[in-house]
């Protein structure tokens, strides 16, 4: 960690170039000097490198010193270049996620929208994604109009040699529906925080979207969902470069 001093350039960038060499929590990668982050105003400046076809940013604050390589992938349906990418394990991506911030239009319409992540028994060996191929997927919300919890059950399968990537396959009268979905980023904050950012491909009933996790329901610091649309208008590609102007928040009570 870096003292909390005042900002030397040269020192968060050299920090931050260290920082994304550092793969253990994925290609997304956050670090913090005390104060906690939720103490800064993250209105300083930032910056844009990139590294390959990786884009990180940098964050200067004016009290203390904090360096944030938060790095997102593009997704694997745009043709580009994959780089490094160390997919979360199932045991990390499961429980239950507040998706907090969207695209997706469905959820303009909704509130407290959870989805919770369940290890299955594999199908079939798959060390790739941490023993086990299978995900018990169930999404859960409200309307606006209405507090009766409405959800929707389904099971994700590893998809094929893509890592951090998964098909989902509804359950019951929705065995039919079908939707692939892949981590673009994701990673650890303090006091037990975790936020990923995920990716949903074009379906027949659904456009394609990112949707952004927390794990509290307060959601993720301002900072953080600064860093996160910056990083994806920086992907050198245009739909999710699109997609990062339209996030919106979605309704928590």
């Amino acid at each position: 960690m870096l003292p909390c001093s005042k900002p030397n350039s040269a020192a968060i960038a050299s920090f931050a170039e260290k920082s994304a060499g550092d793969r253990r929590q994925g290609v997304l990668i956050y670090k913090v000097s005390a104060p906690r982050l939720s103490a800064y105003r993250p209105e300083v400046s930032t910056d844009i490198k990139l590294r390959g076809n990786t884009p990180l940013l940098y964050i200067h604050l004016e009290s203390g010193t904090m360096a944030a390589a938060i790095a997102v992938r593009p997704p694997s349906t745009s043709g580009l270049p994959q780089p490094a990418f160390t997919p979360p394990t199932t045991s990390w991506l499961s429980g239950t996620w507040h998706v907090t911030h969207s695209t997706l239009p469905m959820w303009k319409s909704k509130r407290n929208v959870t989805i919770t992540y369940k290890s299955l028994p594999p199908s079939t060996p798959c060390p790739a994604q941490d023993a086990t191929n299978k995900l018990d997927d169930i999404v859960s919300y409200q309307t606006l109009s209405s507090d009766k919890v409405k959800t929707v059950t389904g099971i994700d399968t590893a998809s094929g040699k893509v890592t951090g990537a998964w098909d989902w396959r509804g359950k019951g009268m929705l065995m039919i529906a079908s939707s692939h979905w892949e981590v673009l980023g994701y990673g650890d904050l303090e006091a037990g925080q975790q936020w990923a950012v995920t990716f949903f491909a074009k379906t027949l009933f659904t456009p394609a979207g990112i949707d952004i996790y927390s794990r509290t329901k307060e959601g993720l610091p301002e900072a953080v969902l600064t860093g996160i649309t910056e990083a994806l208008a920086s992907v050198e590609h245009e739909p999710v470069k699109k997609l990062a102007a339209e996030i919106f928040e979605v309704k928590r009570d």
